[in-house]
């Protein structure tokens, strides 16, 4: 599952606060590769919170949509982050740009999740035999 998706996240790493930066500098300006650059270093991070939010049976069924959802998502949020964002405090203090998604990637998850009523209990079986 997602191999073309991992493939992608290891070719592409996290890169460091001043790097993404730049990127999400000239991406808000238009810049189309910047802008895939970007989305691309952020898949690994979409893996990490599809597969640890999603139950096995789920992220097969679901999983493909799910990643598409994420990466439409923060496509659209390049364009709304702050890069001038200062604290409660006053202080300027960047932020990368997975933890200004990270609250709306787990919405659009676990949303995903809901409007497929389908889901039944019974699929999430062998989670509940962890514990």
């Amino acid at each position: 599952m997602f191999k073309s998706y991992q493939k992608i996240a290891r070719r592409y790493r996290n890169l460091p606060l001043k790097k993404e930066r730049e990127l999400l500098s000239l991406a808000k300006k238009g810049n189309n590769s910047a802008k895939d650059k970007l989305i691309y270093c952020q898949i690994g991070f979409f893996l990490f919170r599809i597969n640890t939010i999603l139950f096995p049976v789920v992220l097969r069924r679901y999983g493909e949509d799910i990643m598409q959802d994420c990466i439409e998502f923060a496509t659209r949020k390049i364009f709304s982050y702050n890069l001038r964002y200062r604290n409660k405090h006053g202080v300027f203090q960047p932020v990368y740009f997975r933890t200004y998604l990270w609250k709306g990637i787990t919405g659009i998850i676990i949303g995903s999740i809901k409007k497929r009523k389908e889901i039944l209990f019974s699929d999430m079986e062998g989670r509940n035999e962890q514990f």
